[in-house]
């Protein structure tokens, strides 16, 4: 399986990333000269962590036969 996301500049230090029909802005916070629009791309980064594994303890196939 493959995935592809594509980001595009918006202003400032905003910018869209878009995948899959969805999208999210990712900004800096005013302190760091940006407009606070968006998550941070630190913050992103933890997010995606948090839901990859999040999703594979809820998928894990060892709890449900019937998905093997």
């Amino acid at each position: 399986m493959t995935h592809e996301v594509e980001v595009n500049w918006l202003d400032g230090l905003a910018f869209r990333a878009e995948g899959d029909d969805n999208s999210i802005i990712i900004d800096a916070p005013f302190e760091a000269g940006g407009q606070n629009r968006g998550i941070r791309p630190k913050m992103l980064i933890l997010a995606a962590l948090g839901g990859c594994t999040a999703v594979d303890i809820i998928l894990d196939p060892s709890e449900d036969e019937s998905r093997n």
